[in-house]
């Protein structure tokens, strides 16, 4: 009998390996005699993405408009529709591209580099697509561009360098490397077209702004960065005079002063400030004595680096260079921002960095704190206006307009000075002005955490035993208020991670590649950041963290945290539940999916119950109708009601 066993295992390991050998040949033979991809029309189909991301904005900025109810669903309803057929659209053309530059390289067309290498500077430059839609492309063929050389290797360093930018504001160690080192490739690499020492002290910028985190990873040594630092000062220098009058290399020197005057700016506020390092206290004096005795009349980048180094340096004047700034600031920019921004006089992210040092100078200040938070909350209602005239301008893809906001929203100098409740109200702009869609998505998942709660509570209190330290079923009804009040603010902050990555969550314009969704993968983890504005939101850190975990806690993210050790485990199960319904029924803003019908759905999750979902959430939606029909009206009707009071609340009202 045991004999007769082995050779039945024994048969069936060959008959695995036959298989195996057998689909493994049927598999090259298809590929031997398969049909080459036909040729895309490259520069057709990136002019429609890039008309389509503008259509994309044009519509998005179509739900600022004042309106009543009626017309405003329906215009809402058709941008829903609008953005389908455009996602179906952008994904068929760049699936097309991705399989043509997929097959063997003899069957490509070399003379579609070019085209692909200047789309990918100009979606770096102009910021109007997600540049990791054409990631594929550039791994298929960096080896190819690094063959050839030319100025386009340039710009193929430098959008991996870009696409890398998101992860290394995330601190991701592996971005941030990848993100280093081909901007180090393009300082290293030896050419004697003097545009592209432009685009060096470009990349030693870069490398400048990210010089803390880049030094604490190891990813580049002290020694290193002055050593770049030293060669951006002397760009201008190195110019031979016959190139000085081309036009593109005078205006190239104008920016390159710009850049060496930022990088000055990024060492001090950041890094040095006076009397800290010899190296950093000879640069500050090289740039003092560049400016002094320059009459100050308006403000600029310059003049701002020279007047907080001044502040270092004098102390005891501190006071009187930051009115100074402000009072400069009010007579050049504070009545004159939408004229500005309109007639193009300055580009709104200049503004931004002003305001910045605003806030820099007001807290270093030894001002009153009254004065003091006047001032602060004059900064942030210009902030707002002007990042909200960006992202309005046909920016909503763009991570340099949205990262400003963020910024505001978190800066410890200015949070210092405003109530919690201007903090909050500040943190929900924030999630309004980036993404409406995520913002009423969160709002839902409140609504729908609302419902769950309450039916706990109605029919089985005895599970809320042990959470928030409840010790008894009468305590867990005593304390519904508290709660409810509990579950929907922290289902309201649930997402707040994806404020950070805002270029990938608005996703309606095309599909998420594998590099995107890693990325999307840390919003809990960023979450936190936002929390820490203040002291009374640290109690919802656990379902900021957690709610993409597993009820058993086998799966999803992040595998650091471990939610069946939260002490509010229960309730994560239930924002985990609620965020799970409504993603999966939502009309709006996920065209990457098709919506669900609620009654399947719940039925597709009592499969889950037990290991994604918890089954005696499931089984109380299942089994009392009173939860069940009010949960399906939240996701099949109340969802528009939700849309239009964000928009009467946040936009009508700021109008």
């Amino acid at each position: 009998m045991q004999h007769n066993i082995t050779i039945i295992r024994e048969l069936k390991k060959k008959l695995i390996l036959y298989i195996t050998f057998l689909l493994i040949t049927i598999s090259c033979t298809v590929q031997t005699f398969a049909q080459p991809v036909p040729k895309p029309d490259f520069d057709a189909y990136f002019r429609t993405l890039y008309e389509n991301a503008i259509q994309y904005n044009l519509v998005n900025d179509s739900i600022f408009q004042p309106t009543d109810r009626k017309s405003w669903v329906k215009l809402f309803l058709r941008r829903s529709d609008r953005f389908r057929v455009m996602f179906k659209e952008n994904s068929q053309m760049i699936r097309h591209m991705e399989d043509y530059v997929s097959q063997d390289t003899s069957l490509i067309d070399t003379t579609i580099y070019y085209p692909i290498s200047r789309t990918l500077h100009d979606i770096v430059s102009k910021q109007i697509l997600d540049p990791f839609i054409l990631e594929p492309f550039i791994n298929k063929m960096l080896p190819d561009y690094e063959q050839r050389g030319g100025t386009d290797m340039y710009y193929i360093y430098n959008a991996i360098a870009e696409l890398n930018y998101q992860y290394a504001l995330s601190s991701d160690t592996a971005g941030l490397r990848i993100h280093t080192k081909y901007h180090k490739k393009i300082i290293a690499w030896k050419c004697d077209n003097p545009t592209i020492d432009y685009y060096k002290l470009k990349a030693i910028s870069y490398i400048a702004l990210l010089r803390n985190q880049l030094v604490q990873e190891g990813v580049i040594s002290i020694d290193e960065f002055y050593a770049n630092y030293d060669r951006a000062i002397k760009f201008n220098d190195s110019i031979p005079a016959e190139y000085r009058h081309d036009p593109v290399i005078r205006t190239n020197m104008a920016w390159a002063n710009i850049r060496k005057d930022n990088i000055v700016h990024n060492y001090y506020l950041y890094y040095h400030p006076v009397g800290t390092n010899a190296k950093a206290d000879s640069i500050y004096h090289d740039y003092i004595v560049k400016y002094e005795g320059r009459p100050v009349k308006a403000l600029s980048r310059q003049i701002f680096t020279y007047l907080i180094i001044k502040m270092g340096l004098e102390p005891e004047n501190a006071n009187q260079y930051t009115l100074l700034a402000d009072s400069l600031f009010n007579k050049t920019y504070q009545s004159k921002i939408d004229q500005m921004i309109a007639q193009r006089m300055i580009y709104p992210g200049d503004l931004v960095q002003y305001l910045y040092d605003l806030i820099y100078m007001v807290d270093t200040s030894t001002l009153p704190f009254e004065t003091k938070h006047d001032l602060m909350c004059k900064y942030l209602e210009c902030a707002k206006k002007v990042i909200t005239i960006i992202i309005m301008n046909n920016s909503q893809m763009s991570y340099s307009a949205v990262r400003p906001l963020e910024k505001f929203t978190t800066y410890k100098r200015l949070m210092k000075y405003l109530t919690t409740g201007e903090r909050i109200r500040n943190l929900y702009q924030l999630s309004v002005t980036t993404s409406v869609t995520t913002f009423a998505h969160s709002r839902l998942v409140g609504e729908l955490s609302r419902v769950i709660l309450k039916g706990v509570i109605t029919h089985h209190p005895e599970l809320l035993i042990g959470t928030l330290d409840i010790k008894s079923e009468k305590e867990a009804i005593a304390r519904a208020a508290e709660l409810d009040n509990f579950i929907v603010h922290a289902a309201n902050y649930h997402d707040l991670g994806k404020n950070s990555m805002i270029g990938l969550i608005n996703n309606d314009f095309a599909r998420l590649t594998e590099h995107g969704y890693r990325i999307i993968q840390q919003h809990p983890e960023l979450g936190l950041k936002y929390l820490e504005i203040d002291s009374t939101l640290a109690r919802y850190h656990d379902i900021t963290l957690g709610h993409h975990k597993w009820h058993d806690g086998t799966r999803g993210y992040p595998k650091s945290f471990d939610n069946t050790k939260s002490p509010i485990y229960f309730l994560i199960d239930i924002v985990t539940l609620s965020d799970c319904l409504e993603a999966a029924t939502d009309r709006l803003g996920r065209n990457y999916s098709k919506t669900k019908v609620y009654d399947t759905l719940i039925q597709e999750f009592e499969k889950g119950a037990g290991t994604h979902y918890n089954a005696e959430l499931v089984d109380l939606i299942k089994e009392h109708p009173d939860v069940y029909s009010k949960m399906k009206y939240i996701v099949e009707k109340a969802w528009i009601n939700n849309y239009y009071d964000i928009y009467k609340n946040f936009f009508v009202e700021k109008k």
